[in-house]
């Protein structure tokens, strides 16, 4: 894939190939999330100022969910 992008040489890349992953569990890691935990983070523009990312919980997507649960019917 490298080969067939446009990537720039100041740009470091980093390689792993299937001999480098020998070794490592291809199963899901349990892992627990709690409310306050990070979901995603939007980043701004920055058409004023200097561009932020804003942190969103986990506990914000419930509540999105919820309040859109009868416009989206989500499953």
């Amino acid at each position: 894939l490298r080969e067939v992008l446009p990537i720039p040489a100041a740009i470091e890349c980093l390689e792993l190939d299937e001999q480098a992953l020998v070794g490592y569990s291809d199963a899901n890691p349990n892992i627990e999330v709690a409310p306050q935990n990070l979901a995603y983070v939007i980043y701004t523009s920055g058409s004023t100022g200097k561009p932020k990312g804003t942190l969103l919980p986990h506990q914000n997507v419930v509540r999105l969910f919820a309040a859109t649960q009868g416009w989206f019917r989500f499953d």
